[in-house]
């Protein structure tokens, strides 16, 4: 077919820079018929084009308006979005953004919630309590949860020290290895988690944040001990989640309220056109 300037549905829609499907509802609508028409012998039929069909084709409104819909709705301008609600204010974004990372927290505990969303979702929970915290007014109170936790048993050893001769990389010892003769392969020790309640336009926020993810040091009003009981994770959220990538967003902008001092919250103030679904 290439001799007589003949090309395939998908070829001829991938040059108009629309889908295929696109491509034959616009000729269906308008009632141009394909160049050549080949019968498959399965009684199926297979549409050829010309290039003068499709230089026709991408001069009309249906296609201009297909080529800005082809692979879905274009991304929301969240930034315009929200500059518009807030009279282009991040400060009045707080609230909402604690509303949002409310239910953001609550979906990384789902098992829908890939963990590169995770991992996303609570990074931005990192940021907003830094934010929140710097911006001084918001913050009711710091705790501190500490946690001992139990040494772990060498698993080659079993806890006894020394494995049978049988065992033993060579005969010299039966020292186990692994653990180095202590029977642990890794040491008790304690773990600490901070506990942040906030108050942003009359509602109250509490979150946690284990020690090891957390980028600056808080004034610790009180410490005590982890009771160590389990807490309800898979809690209902109070949007659907096709409203998770808003929320997101919003988080997002209402991070340019941070001060000077922790304006590295913003990390660049990613795009938020290119907020991301949930996963």
């Amino acid at each position: 077919m290439k001799s007589e300037g003949l090309v395939l549905t998908a070829a001829a829609a991938a040059k108009l820079g629309i889908s295929s499907t696109q491509l034959l509802r616009i000729t269906r609508v308008r009632e141009i018929a394909p160049d050549k028409v080949a019968k498959t012998r399965h009684g199926g039929a297979i549409y050829f084009w010309r290039a003068k069909t499709i230089s026709r084709l991408a001069k009309t409104a249906d296609v201009v308006t297909a080529r800005g819909r082809r692979g879905g709705a274009p991304p929301k301008d969240y930034a315009s979005i929200f500059a518009k609600r807030y009279d282009d204010s991040p400060h009045g974004a707080l609230a909402d953004a604690c509303d949002a990372l409310f239910n953001l927290n609550r979906y990384t505990r789902h098992s829908t919630c890939s963990a590169a969303n995770r991992g996303k979702i609570l990074d931005l929970k990192t940021k907003l309590i830094e934010c929140l915290y710097r911006l001084e007014r918001f913050t009711d109170r710091v705790e501190k949860l500490t946690r001992r936790l139990p040494a772990k048993m060498c698993f080659r050893c079993n806890g006894t020290r020394d494995v049978p001769r049988d065992r033993c990389y060579d005969d010299s010892d039966s020292l186990c290895e692994r653990c180095g003769g202590t029977g642990e392969f890794a040491p008790a020790r304690e773990v600490a988690s901070f506990v942040f309640t906030f108050t942003v336009q009359g509602r109250q926020y509490t979150w946690m944040q284990p020690d090891h993810v957390m980028t600056f040091v808080p004034r610790v009003e009180a410490t005590r001990q982890d009771d160590g009981k389990p807490r309800e994770l898979d809690k209902t959220l109070n949007v659907p989640r096709n409203k998770l990538a808003e929320a997101k967003a919003l988080v997002l902008y209402a991070l340019g309220a941070v001060p000077p001092a922790a304006s590295d919250l913003a990390g660049g103030a990613p795009d938020l056109r290119e907020a991301s679904a949930p996963s």
